[in-house]
């Protein structure tokens, strides 16, 4: 069954930013505003992040680094959100980069920004930070430890306060490395917060999510189930793309059930 990312809120992502300058140009000129955490070196900054990040520059952003981490040392103190913010951009990159060694690096970035989320009390990024930072010790072998600072970041702000998209990405980190049961156990606690506080987008991705979980474990009658409340939702908000999902993967557990008539009642 293809493995289809339902991540909401991505409305992060760089969109339409036109092509940088030279990378030795734009370094040069935040050279000259390094020194000076003003709002125009800051948004220097953070475009030429994203002009890099777009292209898929990762030489150029490499060459950046010095120049944003400095930038963020000298903001520690009366810009603790924007300092924050670079760490966790830089700890973003190194993770994307797939170099030897970034995942480690991308470890240290999220650790600081998470320290800085808690000085600026910005509990979203203390989220993102905290949740990343579980990401890679999963992709790093280190399940018990991803599965401890979840569970920090539980008790610190409370699941109400967890930003949804952040939590189904982790749900699919641990589901693409294998680790089924953990993310199982993460969405199944998550289902009451779900049907309390989470808007009818985010409840499908869920639904999707466990859906695909139970399909792997092999137990396609649970899976079903969750298609099923997926299909329902995404029927009564007019979501073709998310009802397409669920009748896809029904078909699919339908097939594998050997139930032939029904899985191709659902897909064709």
């Amino acid at each position: 069954m293809g493995k289809k990312s339902r991540r909401p809120n991505r409305n992060n992502k760089p969109k339409d930013i036109p092509a940088a300058a030279s990378t030795a140009a734009v370094v040069a000129a935040l050279r000259q505003v390094i020194t000076s955490a003003t709002d125009n070196a800051a948004n220097l900054l953070f475009t030429t992040y994203n002009q890099l990040c777009v292209s898929r520059d990762w030489e150029g952003l490499l060459e950046l680094e010095s120049e944003m981490s400095a930038f963020a040392k000298t903001s520690e103190s009366s810009h603790p959100s924007l300092a924050c913010g670079i760490n966790y951009n830089l700890g973003a990159a190194h993770k994307e980069m797939g170099r030897e060694g970034g995942i480690e690096q991308a470890s240290l970035y999220f650790g600081n920004s998470i320290k800085l989320a808690r000085k600026a009390g910005d509990n979203e990024v203390l989220t993102k930070g905290m949740l990343s930072l579980a990401t890679c010790y999963v992709k790093m072998g280190r399940v018990d430890e991803a599965m401890d600072l979840y569970m920090s970041l539980c008790e610190e702000i409370g699941k109400e306060s967890m930003d949804p998209g952040n939590i189904l990405a982790f749900a699919e980190n641990l589901q693409v490395n294998h680790e089924t049961s953990q993310a199982l156990t993460i969405l199944k606690e998550y289902l009451e917060v779900i049907a309390r506080s989470w808007g009818k987008r985010d409840q499908c991705g869920a639904y999707y999510i466990i859906a695909r979980l139970y399909h792997d474990k092999n137990d396609f009658t649970k899976s079903n189930d969750y298609f099923e409340r997926q299909l329902s939702i995404a029927k009564e908000t007019k979501n073709v793309e998310s009802e397409h999902d669920a009748l896809h993967g029904l078909g699919h557990n339908y097939g594998s059930m050997g139930e032939y008539d029904n899985a191709m009642e659902c897909l064709k």
